[in-house]
Order: structure tokens, then sequence, then C-alpha cells
């Protein structure tokens, strides 16, 4: 996953389990659910992960609403305009 984009990693199939890897580690080496938890999760669940400005380094993976998509689309596109050629800040 090493790339000159920083946003190229986010485009490869394996970065999911990287990224899975990554929490279940954060949190003690496994991360448990039940079928009932797996069954809440539905089309309308969209998942974003964001760079955290304030924390150097540092990511933050969200369950959005679909309006909560659409402001981040747009805070997003705000961000691009103001600084050229930087729009590694989110992802979805």
């Amino acid at each position: 996953m090493n790339s000159n984009n920083p946003n190229e990693f986010l485009k490869d199939p394996s970065f999911l389990m990287v990224l899975l890897a990554t929490l279940a580690k954060k949190n003690g080496g496994s991360i448990e659910f039940t079928e009932e938890d797996l069954l809440k999760v539905d089309q309308s669940d969209l998942l974003g992960l964001f760079h955290v400005p304030e924390k150097e380094g540092t990511f933050a993976v969200k369950v959005l609403t679909p309006s909560e998509y659409a402001t981040a689309q747009q805070t997003a596109r705000q961000y691009a305009e103001t600084v050229p050629g930087d729009d590694e800040g989110w992802e979805n």
C-alpha cells in the first residue's frame, strides 16, 4: 500500500482488511459482534473515513446518515477548493 498518492490506498481492496485489523488491534486484538449487530446495518448506512486535522496522522471511521454524508461531501469540496491539490482529508 505504499503510494505517492495518499488516496490510492483507499481504492485498494486489501485496505478493508488493513482497516479491520487496525480496529481489532486497537480493541485488544478482537472485535465481537452478533448476528443482530450485522442485521442492524442496512443500505442507508454510509461509512466515512476522515482525516482528523487536529491530530496529525490520525483518522476516524464513522457511520453517517445520508444527510451527514451529503454535508461531508460538500465540506470536502469546499476544503479542496481552498487547498488546491489537497483532497486527502476525506474519503468514502
